[in-house]
């Protein structure tokens, strides 16, 4: 698996593939790297990029490598990982990975069988699409937050309650695809609204409504 996520709903799913096995290789972007490297809770309480805990526990089980994407070397290595990978996946907003030269029509020139699952806040199509996203607002945006607390009270924050579904729903249908391919022999590209996923868990009340 060539694992472009960062911060949690694309990491997390790329950790549930790897403890089952999974050979996943983390592409990060210097100098810094995933963004959820800075964040609090750090070992010890001493900062530093890899002493953060949420990243830690979002990245074990995997390899790791620093590629500068903007320039042609660090593209040509990322071509040669994703030549040699059944899976890429990525949870950047719309758009990002083809501006980078990585979008699918460019991937199934290097492997033709590949299965590509991008998994951004609103998805890739849609009047939404070009809207940057965040997990504290897909919940509010899903409704989520709306049937949360008491009735004579402000809805409960939730914080990012979409970054914990979607690496359910990103597995199982990378799991599907994988499974596709091994009956047909064809690749996939999935795009994997966290948006949308969040809206099955309000099925019963978008069904009233």
């Amino acid at each position: 698996v060539a694992d472009f996520g960062w911060v949690m709903t694309g990491p997390i799913t790329t950790k549930y593939l790897a403890d089952c096995g999974a050979e996943v290789i983390k592409i990060e972007r210097p100098p810094m790297g995933d963004t959820l490297r800075t964040n609090a809770p750090f070992k010890d309480g001493v900062r530093g990029v890899n002493r953060a805990g949420r990243f830690n526990q979002c990245n074990s089980s995997k390899f790791s490598i620093a590629l500068n994407l903007s320039r042609l070397k660090g593209k040509e290595v990322a071509r040669k990982l994703i030549a040699c990978s059944d899976v890429v996946l990525d949870n950047f907003s719309a758009g990002s990975i083809e501006r980078m030269g990585l979008g699918y029509e460019e991937l199934k020139k290097i492997k033709p069988d590949i299965i590509v699952l991008s998994s951004c806040g609103l998805g890739h199509t849609g009047p939404y699409a070009s809207n940057p996203a965040h997990g504290t607002g897909l919940a509010a945006v899903s409704g989520i937050n709306q049937i949360t607390g008491w009735p004579d009270r402000e809805p409960a924050f939730l914080g990012v309650y979409t970054d914990f579904i979607g690496p359910h729903l990103n597995a199982l249908v990378i799991m599907a695809a994988l499974d596709y391919r091994s009956r047909t022999g064809k690749g996939m590209y999935i795009d994997q609204s966290q948006h949308e996923g969040a809206l099955h868990f309000m099925s019963p009340l978008i069904l009233d409504y």
